[in-house]
């Protein structure tokens, strides 16, 4: 069940480091997109997961009022 959640977020990696490289002359070795792609998919499943647990709480609008003059 993990492994879509890998293969997305390989290819997504993939994708943005040729992107850097191509178009902003950046390249990043190897072992950094590894370790990007693991803690990446990590935390993706982290929030799914917290997402179906029963005591999720949905998140509320808040909004800031500007006090009053004084």
């Amino acid at each position: 069940t993990q492994w879509p959640v890998v293969l997305a977020t390989t290819l997504w990696t993939i994708w943005k480091d040729r992107n850097k490289e191509e178009f902003e002359n950046q390249t990043q070795p190897p072992y950094i997109s590894v370790n990007s792609i693991l803690k990446q998919a990590m935390d993706i499943l982290e929030v799914f997961l917290n997402m179906l647990r029963p005591n999720f709480l949905e998140p509320k609008l808040t909004r800031w009022s500007c006090p009053s003059t004084g």
